[in-house]
């Protein structure tokens, strides 16, 4: 499907999304980004981000840092720039993925929330090398799409909520495309939204080679002290009911 008709798509989304503006998805998204580290000094690419919902809420944290705000649709970035007060540390860009330049070299934060669905999947292998890319050695990858069973429901029952792209992705696929793009999984989970397990929520780190540098010599002693205290007091705890020589 050519870039020019998904463009045009999402276009005429606007009114939809105005529609529905903020909503659950939102807030539930938005406080995991802040469980998972966005902090005020953060910079985040956030691939998709629509009319600015999302945009807006990370802007309220990253009050010190820097977003880079992409989308394929010119209007979504239009209604995005009228909408959002604060845009001192926003950058918005009207391009897809696959074709874009950063203007900024690495981010602590990437996101698609809804948004891999509806790439292609022909594309993912190379989009998830552009993302690699992007990142350094703590960057957080964060993806949030409806899990497969949600996706064929919505098709067969509400054909209306359907946009031009929205594809049934499996977990194994996208953790290979991830994990040769030199990725590795921080953590996966399924949750409910609308309805029950509805969908995946998955983050990904750089792959870090493995060292034998062990975790004890680094530290410091009164960290080892504290350490020790509480390891005793878990091994106390454990030993009431279960046979352990302390």
């Amino acid at each position: 499907m050519m870039s020019e008709e998904v463009k045009q798509f999402y276009d005429a989304f606007v009114d939809h999304q105005l529609k529905v503006s903020f909503n659950e998805r939102h807030l539930t998204l938005f406080r995991e980004l802040k469980h998972l580290g966005l902090s005020s000094a953060s910079s985040v690419l956030e691939v998709g981000c629509g009319i600015g919902v999302m945009t807006s809420l990370i802007a309220s944290v990253a009050i010190n840092g820097f977003i880079e705000a992409l989308d394929i649709s010119p209007e979504s970035i239009a209604e995005a720039k009228k909408r959002i007060k604060r845009q001192e540390m926003i950058n918005f860009v009207i391009a897809d993925l696959t074709h874009y330049e950063s203007s900024h070299r690495e981010f602590d934060f990437i996101t698609l929330m809804d948004v891999l669905e509806h790439i292609p999947e022909t594309d993912h292998d190379e989009l998830f090398m552009k993302i690699s890319h992007l990142m350094h050695g703590d960057s957080v990858l964060f993806i949030s799409i409806p899990t497969p069973h949600s996706i064929v429901y919505e098709k067969l029952h509400h054909p209306e909520n359907v946009q031009i792209i929205d594809q049934e992705l499996r977990a194994d696929k996208l953790l290979v495309r991830a994990y040769h793009a030199g990725l590795e999984l921080d953590f996966f989970r399924t949750i409910g939204i609308w309805s029950t397990n509805d969908y995946h929520l998955i983050a990904f780190k750089k792959k870090i080679e493995y060292s034998n540098d062990r975790i004890s010599n680094k530290r410091k002693f009164i960290l080892k002290a504290i350490h020790r205290i509480r390891q005793w007091k878990e091994k106390s705890l454990l030993s009431r009911n279960y046979r352990l020589h302390l």
